[in-house]
């Protein structure tokens, strides 16, 4: 009885260890790999932020009637990670940046998209 009592005992202690080595992980500070590409996304809203603040009056809808950017703006376009900002367009920053606009300005800005690449949907 003595032995089922120890046996009993000592899985319920290696249980216990298995959790709160479980909790201890979850609550442990991000990897390099995770702190890395948080800073990553934190670097490219920093530079959507840049962008927009620059450039977003010739960003806007419409589509026709394209505007020479500013040298302002043109400044954050050569600053900006464009491959990163283009990975951060959804159908719903569609609606309010015009596509067309932005290739054109990041081409007038010399800083042209890839040819065959895409930005949001719009295939360059």
């Amino acid at each position: 009885m003595a032995r089922l009592i120890a046996s009993s005992s000592s899985s319920a202690a290696v249980y216990c260890f298995v959790v709160l080595l479980i909790n201890a992980m979850a609550m442990a500070p991000a990897t390099a790999t995770e702190t890395a590409a948080a800073a990553a996304v934190d670097k490219c809203e920093r530079d959507l932020d840049l962008l927009m603040g620059s450039c977003e009056e010739y960003l806007r809808f419409p589509a026709e009637a394209k505007a020479a950017p500013s040298m302002a703006c043109c400044g954050a376009v050569r600053r900006v990670d464009v491959g990163c900002l283009c990975g951060m367009v959804t159908p719903e920053v569609e609606q309010y940046v015009c596509m067309d606009k932005a290739v054109y300005v990041a081409a007038y800005c010399h800083r042209p998209l890839l040819p065959g690449s895409y930005c949001g949907s719009k295939l360059v």
